[in-house]
């Protein structure tokens, strides 16, 4: 049938000329149903990669908290010793000095 043929015979039917062929609708359903495969696999590969993301955050969290709680131990034990070596100092130097006063009295009466 010639193309003119097909085009009375679709005005004479009055239904609208067909621009695509059905290849072309059978192509655009499959990638559309491709896509919808696409998309449902991104969603969960994005939906591992989120709760991995999760399960390292936790496991980071864990690990400051520890090497934090090591830390302010570390640190109290070192306040606590400058703390025993600063009293220990002011007697010494307390001791010290009532010694040089005790001298001085002796040596001036």
């Amino acid at each position: 049938m010639a193309m003119s043929e097909a085009r009375q015979e679709t005005a004479a039917s009055d239904e609208r000329p067909r621009v695509v062929s059905d290849e072309f609708f059978f192509l655009l359903q499959r990638t559309d149903r491709l896509e919808e495969k696409l998309e449902q696999r991104i969603d969960q590969v994005e939906a591992k990669l989120n709760q991995r993301i999760d399960q390292v955050e936790v496991k980071l969290s864990q690990r400051i908290d520890q090497v934090e709680a090591k830390i302010s131990g570390r640190i109290d034990r070192l306040d606590e010793k400058l703390s025993g070596t600063l009293r220990w100092g002011i007697g010494l130097v307390l001791t010290t000095l009532g010694l040089i006063l005790a001298v001085a009295v002796k040596v001036w009466v």
